[in-house]
């Protein structure tokens, strides 16, 4: 089939800097946190998943887009974590005033 497009999603241990060879990989987002949360939760007990972590799942997340079987982008969600960090900045200013 000409033209086709497809987008994986991958994650692994090592690129969030933990001593692990865990990785996986997933064209949803949501299997994909499913895994994280998974994996987390049988060899990480002592990261809390939380909403803010979740966060920082997301931002470690790579994208690739395969078009007709070759890989056309590559990337990091970046942005992600900017808005991350200003909604954080926001909710940590919200409580200062409380």
């Amino acid at each position: 089939m000409k033209n086709q497009r497809i987008v994986t999603k991958s994650i692994s241990c090592k690129d969030a800097e933990k001593d692990c060879t865990w990785s996986a990989s997933s064209e949803n987002e949501e299997e994909l946190m499913s895994r994280i949360k998974e994996h987390v939760l049988a060899e990480h007990k002592e990261i809390e998943l939380s909403p803010e972590n979740y966060c920082i799942f997301k931002t470690q997340i790579k994208t690739k887009i395969f078009k007709d079987g070759v890989r056309v982008e590559s990337g990091r969600f970046w942005w992600w974590g900017e808005k991350m960090e200003k909604v954080n900045k926001l909710i940590a200013d919200e409580k200062v005033r409380l």
